[in-house]
C-alpha cells in the first residue's frame, strides 16, 4: 500500500494514547490498523508457508491460550514463550532478525508478526 496525497500522515499511537480517544476513533484505527495486518498477511507467503509436516498454519494458528500454561496467558503454539515477551522485546525496539537469533531461536518471523496481531485483535 502506497500513501496518496489524501492520507494524513504517518503517526506512532502508543495503546495508552489510543484509549484517549473517543471510542468510535479507537474502533476505526483498529479496523485499519487490522486491515493493514490482514492485508501483510495474505501477501506474505511465509505467513501461510506450510509446516515441515506439510499442514499450513494460519495467523491464529500460532498462539494458543492454554490453561495450565503460564496460568493462560497467549503463548507462541506449541511454546512456552509468551505474546508479552515477544511484544516487550518488539517494543523496545529489537527487530526480528535479533529476537530469532538472541532471544527464541524457536519462533519464525510469521510467529513474531503473530504476536503482534493478536496484540492488535484483544486490545481493550
Amino acid at each position: 500500500m502506497t500513501p496518496t496525497d489524501t492520507d494524513p500522515p504517518a503517526v506512532r499511537l502508543t495503546a495508552a494514547g489510543l484509549r484517549r480517544l473517543p471510542r468510535d476513533q479507537q474502533d476505526a484505527i483498529l479496523a485499519k490498523a487490522a486491515a493493514l495486518a490482514e492485508d501483510d498477511y495474505r501477501n506474505d507467503p511465509e505467513l501461510t508457508a506450510s509446516e515441515p509436516n506439510g499442514m499450513t498454519r494460519t495467523m491464529t494458528d500460532r498462539i494458543a491460550v492454554r490453561p495450565h500454561v503460564h496460568f493462560g496467558k497467549p503463548c507462541v503454539a506449541g511454546t512456552r514463550i509468551t505474546v508479552q515477551s515477544v511484544l516487550e522485546l518488539v517494543r523496545e525496539g529489537v527487530p526480528t532478525p535479533d529476537i530469532i537469533r538472541d532471544y527464541y531461536p524457536d519462533l519464525t518471523a510469521a510467529d513474531i508478526r503473530a504476536c503482534v496481531r493478536y496484540a492488535i485483535d484483544h486490545l481493550p
